[in-house]
């Protein structure tokens, strides 16, 4: 979800703490199975990924060694 980007990636941390969040506080209303809340932060994660992502190209310096010049 981050796209080998900082900030995309803190934004995606935002979002699954943000589902974690709301997982906790559904919970108190006592009207949802808590199976699925407790699985709901990682079942928005995986649609997320799959649903927005699309194609993500890694840099092309991946897998090379930096060499100071």
């Amino acid at each position: 979800m981050g796209r080998w980007h900082p900030i995309w990636a803190s934004l995606a941390a935002l979002f699954f703490g943000f589902m974690w969040t709301l997982q906790s506080q559904l919970a108190l209303l006592g009207k949802f199975p808590p199976e699925l809340l407790r699985a709901s932060p990682y079942l928005a994660t995986i649609i997320a990924v799959a649903g927005f992502v699309g194609r993500v190209r890694p840099p092309a310096a991946d897998g090379e060694p930096y060499v100071k010049s």
